[in-house]
């Protein structure tokens, strides 16, 4: 219905690819709702003692001068937060609107142990450099002790570091991390909480561009060992992604076309054509057809 009533008043839609934050912006740290204490202090648990984002920055320069490769990691801002039904305590709920499954603190621990079992290191120089966006919690890790090539933060620049250059993203898959990582041309592994970031990461199989690892629904009782098998599950696709290179040329090419799309500056010329009382300038054809059958093909098998 809407789509006629769109057809009938000759409106036109056409994608322009992501919009993205300016530099410097930083991520995981929102959703804070049970007062402030933790959400700015940096973690304890990491690497090299507090590191702000500048020197996270130039880390990463470093690294990507001498071909070391790095991983960004982040499972979102309101997964990490406080929100009764979808933060860091929450559960997902059954059809009688019961609770059941692994609370948000036990997936992010499960993800960022997988990711510390696939490349984690007892040197900080050894193997590939791990950045961790932890969000506000005052005690993100718990038990689980972070390898010394892991930089640890509550907040992480994300589209800076994705810039610079990452070999592979592990994201829950939100709408704007998703894109993002697109965009630079980054393979993915999705790992998804809940909402649109299930179909973000069916679409990231579809599209060729990585891998998904569903959020576990252990019955009461099967928590633990639900747990066990996510983070095992998290570390070999991890693995996978970062060794596979069909997923890095993927990913590559869908850049591409996120950015012949036009973005920000396709975006004020339709504007300012608009505003004259002129036609709109042509779309983007290409860009917007191989988008479209692609996100298609993924709701197709959701």
């Amino acid at each position: 219905d809407v789509a006629e009533i769109y057809t009938k008043e000759g409106a036109i839609f056409e994608a322009l690819g992501p919009l993205l934050d300016q530099a410097g912006a930083r991520r995981a740290a929102g959703h804070k709702f049970a007062g402030s204490e933790g959400a700015s202090k940096p973690a304890t648990k990491h690497a090299g003692g507090e590191v702000d984002a500048e020197e996270l920055l130039q880390r990463v320069r470093a690294a990507c001068a001498t071909g070391r490769s790095t991983i960004l990691v982040s499972m979102g801002t309101v997964i990490t937060g406080d929100s009764p039904d979808m933060g860091w305590e929450g559960r997902q709920k059954d059809n009688t609107g019961n609770p059941r499954g692994l609370t948000g603190r036990e997936l992010c621990r499960a993800a960022w142990a997988g990711a510390f079992d696939a490349f984690g290191e007892s040197s900080a120089e050894k193997g590939p450099l791990l950045i961790v966006s932890l969000g506000p919690q005052a005690d993100p890790f718990g038990d689980l002790e972070p390898p010394a090539n892991a930089l640890c933060l509550p907040v992480v620049p994300q589209v800076d570091v994705l810039r610079l250059g990452v070999d592979a993203f592990l994201t829950h898959g939100g709408q704007n991390s998703f894109t993002e990582g697109l965009a630079s041309g980054v393979p993915l592994l999705v790992c998804p909480g809940f909402g649109d970031q299930v179909v973000n990461a069916e679409k990231a199989e579809v599209m060729g561009v990585g891998l998904m690892v569903p959020r576990p629904d252990p019955d009461a009782g099967y928590e633990a060992a639900a747990a066990a098998q996510y983070r095992a599950d998290v570390a070999e696709r991890l693995r996978r992604v970062c060794s596979e290179k069909a997923y890095l040329e993927k990913a590559s090419e869908c850049a591409g076309r996120l950015q012949r799309a036009g973005g920000v500056p396709r975006a004020v010329e339709l504007m300012l054509t608009l505003a004259k009382g002129g036609a709109p300038p042509a779309p983007k054809v290409e860009a917007v057809m191989v988008i479209e059958a692609k996100a298609d093909s993924a709701a197709g098998g959701a």
